[in-house]
């Protein structure tokens, strides 16, 4: 299957089609610099389909060719992307994040030079997911605790790499009796490994509130950074089984969640700024 990254105009909600990219590898996360206007993606998997991967960085104008695409894969002594999940620009500092999953670990790349900065390893395991600290520059990284999944767990890392806070959370995989589980375990040899992962944009942070926001399985969390008390809102109760993208609103500090019913229907949930009431929820129709 070929993937198309497309460009959209959103004066007028149209295709900039001379910008079009066609790949045929697998792609897991995008994201976009704030400064330049490039983007990247990650692809956790090589061109004959085995688990290897590497991160992308395209110009932010295809058309008009303003600079080469860059491949990363390889750094030397650091050795090469495994599984790559998240990759995020640190442009506060021209700086590069990224969540190296099989590798369990977190590298941080110069944006300039493209050498290791970081090689960060601080006993988490599959790091799937990014969140830049718009704040001070540093990262904030989704993964678990052990290597069969046990507990979710968040870390906070500073600029240079150094940790400043972490925590855990019951993640869906804590119920080893599920098929779920099982199949989220022997899978990781696979190519359905990096599908059975939660999505890199499961998490988001608000720079606005100091407050990092994440979804896992059928609950949302909410940390806030000047208390560190956690507050998470399960919306079983709400009739949704599943929880995937997260962003927040900055205004008024609200999340904005991408879910799934009983029924495999997707909707748009809006919750409260402090984690503790659903406030909306709207149906996505979809072909």
């Amino acid at each position: 299957m070929t993937n198309v990254l497309r460009t959209i105009n959103l004066s007028d909600a149209s295709p900039i089609t001379l910008r079009d990219i066609y790949d045929d590898n697998v792609i897991r996360s995008i994201n976009i610099n704030q400064i330049n206007g490039r983007f990247m993606v990650t692809e956790p998997f090589d061109d004959d389909d085995s688990v290897g991967g590497c991160v992308k960085i395209y110009p932010s104008s295809r058309g008009l060719q303003v600079a080469e695409t860059k491949i990363l894969k390889s750094f030397g002594s650091y050795g090469s992307l495994h599984g790559p999940s998240d990759a995020v620009f640190g442009y506060i500092r021209s700086k590069i994040w990224i969540a190296d999953a099989l590798n369990h670990r977190v590298l941080k790349i110069n944006a300039k030079t493209y050498s290791v900065d970081a090689n960060i390893k601080n006993k988490f395991y599959y790091p799937h997911a990014l969140s830049l600290d718009l704040n001070t520059g540093g990262i904030f990284v989704k993964a678990y605790d052990d290597i069969y999944f046990g507990h979710g767990i968040i870390y906070h890392f500073d600029h240079n790499g150094s940790m400043i806070n972490s925590f855990k959370y019951l993640s869906e995989s804590d119920d080893s009796s599920s098929s779920e589980s099982e199949e989220f375990v022997s899978s990781s040899s696979s190519g359905s490994f990096f599908p059975n992962l939660p999505s890199s944009s499961s998490m988001s942070y608000d720079h606005v509130r100091s407050r990092l926001w994440w979804v896992d399985q059928n609950t949302s969390y909410m940390v806030d950074l000047n208390n560190l008390q956690v507050q998470s809102y399960n919306l079983n109760s709400d009739g949704f089984a599943r929880l995937y993208n997260i962003t927040i609103e900055f205004s008024s500090g609200n999340a904005l969640i991408i879910a799934e019913d009983r029924h495999a229907d997707k909707f748009v949930l809006q919750m409260f700024r402090d984690n503790n009431a659903l406030l909306a929820s709207g149906y996505v129709e979809y072909d």
